[in-house]
């Protein structure tokens, strides 16, 4: 048996009974199919004719499909037909009437969730139909609709391997010190980076291609730009981008989630922060000066947190709850370290020599530590904190042969009583 359909040809065997049948790539509506028969003696018998007929769309095609693709690209070979394009379990539509056609065509599913398209245009019969980056081995299923709601024979294609997938990115603040997220399909060992402008951070996948950049943080409205690569057959593969515009402490400060956190108060001359989240698919991180960490939960949702000092009375510590469903910020709090009046400073050994060209005072807590002696008044911020006094040490450089030495500490509560030392 040959049979000849839109300029191809094929082959096959008809059965003892004379039946047979023979698969032909998708055909137009009108396309002309001729059969003809030849027997082992070379005799040919005349071709029958019979034209396709129209019971719907005529099939779209699909171009490649790869985890770098956000364009969905092919032909139509119709006209007056809307593109429905399955990726996974969505079913993307043309966001200018496509839902509503898909829903009540001959083609619905209801299991899919619909989505529209971020842009879909046809051009000279080729359509291009815009969604979010696919991951490798995602089943594309691409078919047609009529204004009647008749679908056409489906086209399809398994999304290949040609990077690390897309990095999905959780939501960032301007507070926070960290970008964090994951790749699908759990890739561990990927490289990833994260940049805006010419800021540049890089980090490592880790178990279920989950991933934490550290960073200097970023300004509100600025846009953070992540990708991940890897090695394969010596040579460096990068994924599709990511881009993610950074929201600011009092957007997601009024936002539902910020409800489900509780903070206790955090004191300035402590370093323990308590609390806890009531959200089971959320993680929490905490974020104070420079840096930031993420918060390790109990069962519960409670959660202990050691500051490497104490913070300084006034000063803002947040708690940021991301809803690990989504990626989004479910909500921040923001709390301000309490302080009340500081203890009074001493000097530590060695402040009484008169040839000692500096001296160390100790406090409880951060603030501005005021020394005045006859011949100079000197203010310091700066301090180191000892953890296992828990105290903080103030180191000043004194004027020559200082004799009478006083100082005390200045915070948003008031100042210390003052200590005095006579330097010999």
């Amino acid at each position: 048996m040959h049979v000849k359909a839109a300029g191809k040809s094929y082959t096959t065997t008809a059965n003892a009974k004379g039946a047979y049948n023979c698969k032909i790539d998708k055909q137009k509506a009108g396309n002309t199919i001729a059969v003809y028969v030849t027997d082992g003696q070379g005799r040919t018998s005349a071709s029958v004719y019979t034209k396709v007929l129209r019971r719907g769309p005529n099939a779209p095609t699909l171009n490649a499909v790869s985890n770098k693709t956000s364009r969905l690209k092919g032909k139509l070979n119709d006209t007056n037909t809307t593109m429905v394009i399955y990726v996974g379990k969505t079913a993307y539509v043309p966001a200018n009437g496509g839902k509503a056609l898909y829903k009540a065509s001959k083609g619905y599913d209801k299991n899919k969730k619909i989505k529209n398209a971020k842009a879909y245009k046809v051009v000279n019969g080729s359509y291009t139909m815009t969604v979010p980056t696919i991951s490798a081995k995602t089943k594309v299923v691409a078919f047609s609709i009529d204004k009647r709601g008749r679908i056409s024979l489906k086209a399809s294609r398994k999304a290949s391997s040609k990077a690390p997938n897309q990095p999905k990115v959780n939501s960032i603040c301007d507070f926070e010190k960290y970008v964090s997220g994951s790749i699908p399909s759990g890739k561990k060992g990927c490289k990833v980076t994260a940049k805006s402008g010419k800021k540049k951070y890089t980090g490592t996948s880790k178990a279920k291609g989950r991933f934490v950049i550290k960073t200097k943080g970023f300004k509100k409205g600025a846009v953070v730009t992540v990708s991940a690569s890897d090695k394969y057959k010596g040579k460096t593969r990068t994924s599709a981008k990511t881009k993610v515009r950074v929201g600011s402490q009092t957007q997601y400060s009024y936002a539902a989630g910020s409800g489900k956190i509780s903070v206790s108060k955090i004191r300035s001359t402590s370093r323990v922060v308590k609390g806890k989240i009531a959200l089971k698919t959320g993680s929490a991180y905490i974020s104070y000066g420079e840096n930031s960490a993420s918060l390790d939960l109990n069962k519960d949702g409670s959660f202990s947190y050691t500051l490497p000092s104490p913070k300084k009375g006034g000063s803002s510590v947040y708690i940021t709850l991301h809803d690990n469903s989504n990626g989004t910020i479910a909500g921040v709090k923001k709390v301000t370290v309490s302080a009340s009046k500081p203890a009074k400073p001493s000097f530590m050994k060695g402040s009484a020599d008169k040839k000692a060209k500096k001296i160390q005072i100790r406090a409880k807590e951060k603030g501005t530590l005021v020394v005045q002696s006859s011949k100079k008044k000197i203010k310091t911020t700066k301090c180191t904190y000892q953890s296992k006094g828990s105290y903080f040490v103030y180191t000043v450089k004194v004027p020559a042969k200082a004799g009478k030495v006083r100082c005390y500490l200045k915070t948003i509560a008031g100042k210390s009583k003052t200590a005095t030392i006579k330097r010999k």
